[in-house]
């Protein structure tokens, strides 16, 4: 007996396929960014897209699958800009200053992305920390916290820690941004690594006094 034959789908009909996800990812971005995910509608997805109702529900199936790798290829960009960023320097002021200012001009370069953070706040702050990559996103940064100082007497949670602020300080401060009619991208980079700093200065003289 003949095994089955299996159905390989062509080169071209894949293509045709990632071009439509694409369009509905690309449509899906702006309606989250005007309505935000509550108020969006798999029909205003689908109407900005061109694509069908039923490609959508064979892609997606859910507006909340596609607002999950919208931020999950978010989170991609913002790893690999703020990781190059924070390499071309040694010690941990440095680090975030720029990475913070090269995180503000990739946020501020993409479209609409201002309002899309803002309009889905929420659901950002409730979904970050169980999306694919955030885990390694983290990494690089405790990682990065303990090359950029050293010498620094802190138990790997608290480095963890400050790892999830400097994180959170990056996205409260992108939610700040909204609506802003000037935006200084070295002045506000400035004051975020400062805040770090100086939180990490106070948690190292704490943890340096309960070793006495």
């Amino acid at each position: 007996m003949t095994a089955p034959r299996r159905y390989k789908p062509s080169k071209r009909r894949e293509a045709t396929s990632e071009a439509r996800r694409q369009r509905i990812r690309e449509a899906a971005w702006s309606v989250f960014a005007r309505h935000g995910l509550d108020a969006a509608t798999i029909s205003q997805i689908v109407a900005a897209s061109g694509a069908s109702t039923g490609s959508f529900y064979n892609d997606y199936r859910t507006k909340q699958a596609v607002f999950d790798e919208l931020l999950t290829d978010l989170l991609a960009q913002v790893r690999t800009v703020t990781a190059q960023a924070r390499a071309r320097a040694d010690d941990l002021e440095t680090m975030l200053q720029l990475s913070y200012r090269d995180l503000l001009v990739l946020i501020l370069g993409i479209e609409e992305a201002l309002p899309f953070i803002a309009r889905n706040q929420h659901h950002i702050r409730t979904r970050l920390y169980e999306l694919e990559g955030i885990d390694s996103l983290l990494g690089d940064i405790r990682r990065d916290v303990v090359r950029g100082v050293p010498g620094l007497s802190l138990a790997p949670w608290q480095v963890s820690l400050v790892a999830s602020l400097i994180v959170s300080n990056g996205i409260e401060t992108l939610l700040l941004l909204e609506g802003r009619d000037r935006i200084d991208v070295d002045e506000i980079a400035g004051l975020m690594t400062r805040l770090v700093i100086g939180g990490i200065g106070g948690i190292g003289s704490l943890a340096a006094a309960q070793q006495i």
